[in-house]
């Protein structure tokens, strides 16, 4: 096998790009270890820090463990007067249970008709579903024109989870 004159040359040229790669890398390596050095005790002391922490608070159980028929309809009636409806009616039905999924739940049903305008009577819904008690489900709702307005009626229900 025969090299011609240029190989060696070239062959020059590739050990210095690789050496001088190499340098590069080790120089580079060589910044980040200074760096990961300069931060390692700040490391520790957040570490120790996260480890002081009490742990954190259970996640709140959405469900109440007792209805509460009192704030149910305190909450509807706020409701309506925070939104500006007029109550025409409310029936509360026994408390129920329902078995859903793995769970059995305590239900307080509530129809409920209420007339106002449209964005009143969402107004209304919007109220009832931002309230404290987080397990409400509004339910067959319909709307019908009444006079100057509308007439939504419906059925309002709270769960508890039966303990």
């Amino acid at each position: 096998m025969r090299l011609s004159s240029g190989t060696p040359l070239a062959l020059l040229v590739a050990m210095v790009l690789l050496l001088g790669t190499d340098a590069g890398l080790f120089l580079a390596y060589r910044g980040l270890r200074q760096e990961q050095d300069r931060l390692a005790p700040q490391v520790t002391m957040v570490e120790e820090a996260l480890r002081r922490l009490p742990p954190p608070p259970p996640d709140p159980d959405p469900f109440p463990r007792t209805l509460p028929s009192v704030t149910v309809m305190a909450t509807v009636l706020q409701a309506a007067r925070a939104s500006g409806v007029q109550v025409q009616r409310i029936e509360a039905s026994p408390i129920a249970q329902e078995r859903l999924g793995t769970g059995v739940y305590q239900v307080h049903r509530l129809g409920v008709a209420v007339q106002g305008q449209p964005a009143q009577i969402a107004a209304f819904f919007g109220q009832i579903a931002q309230s404290p008690l987080r397990t409400w489900v509004i339910d067959n709702v319909e709307l019908q024109p009444a006079g100057q307005g509308w007439v939504a009626v419906g059925e309002i229900a709270v769960y508890a989870l039966e303990r």
